[in-house]
């Protein structure tokens, strides 16, 4: 038996709700809000790579993690890149921004935060080491790209940690690193998945829901008569085939078939000089 809502918007015509049939962008919502994690929060020291910037908040919000916090590089020309940076997967974080590292540790000391800062000094603890306890709140720090985390937020951490590395070189690139770091962390406490209190859910949930309805006037009626009861969530968060045809954007699209018409010339010109 269909179960049916019947809500009516400020038009006075009749929107109906089909429990049985819910919008699957609110089901797929719904699977990344119970993976969604508030224990672990990142933190991006001074990164003067927007790039590089981007790159680890499209990494923490792919792996759960939510809160995020940036320390603006020292030079002041990286400034107007934070609006760029907090495109795309960025909305979907709640992302703050300190113009110092001394009012990013003062927030995270305010707020109860233990902090864990990578470093690749003898003195720093391995993630490999068994019996590593994540806390119940933990701020993970990565540094700038040429030289790491600053003496002031090293002097200011609780521990320091890093990932072992098995080859000759000595580092990695800051998105790689953070993406390890935190998946480590998440081998190391499989709790935290979805490690958030209700009340932080539920206002995610709206504000998602909101700008899942993208201007759209019937789903901004629409969507929010799911808040009270949401819909189960899809069971895998890929993909179905017959959505995939959309996953590439029409700028890579072009961007792939400028390289194949590239290389056809190439390859054309190749063949003519060879018959010369």
């Amino acid at each position: 038996m269909e179960h049916l809502l019947m809500c009516d918007n400020e038009q006075d015509d009749t929107i109906v709700i089909d429990r049985n049939n819910p919008p699957r962008r609110l089901k797929r919502a719904e699977a990344v809000l119970r993976a969604r994690t508030t224990r672990i929060t990142l933190v991006i020291e001074q990164s003067y790579d927007p790039h590089n910037q981007y790159a680890c908040l499209r990494t923490a919000e792919s792996l759960g993690i939510q809160n995020v916090m940036v320390v603006n590089p020292l030079s002041n020309r990286e400034y107007g890149s934070r609006r760029k940076v907090s495109k795309g997967k960025g909305d979907w974080l709640n992302v703050e921004y300190f113009d110092t590292t001394t009012e990013c540790i003062k927030a995270l000391r305010d707020r109860g935060i233990e902090i864990w800062v990578t470093d690749l000094s003898l003195g720093a603890q391995s993630l490999d080491e068994a019996g590593i306890v994540l806390p119940k709140k933990v701020a993970v720090v990565m540094g700038k790209e040429a030289d790491g985390a600053s003496e002031e937020i090293l002097n200011a951490a609780d521990k320091r940690i890093y990932l072992p590395i098995y080859g000759f070189g000595e580092s990695l690139n800051l998105s790689v690193a953070t993406a390890m770091v935190l998946q480590k962390l998440f081998f190391i406490c499989p709790e935290a998945r979805g490690d958030m209190s209700e009340e932080e859910r539920n206002e995610l949930r709206k504000d998602w829901y909101n700008k899942l309805a993208r201007d759209d006037p019937k789903k901004l009626q629409e969507y929010p008569k799911w808040l009270e009861h949401p819909p189960l969530p899809v069971e895998d968060l890929r993909r179905e085939e017959e959505f995939r045809v959309e996953f590439v954007t029409k700028k890579i699209y072009k961007r792939m078939a400028d390289i194949a018409a590239d290389r056809q010339q190439e390859y054309e010109s190749k063949i003519v000089t060879e018959q010369k």
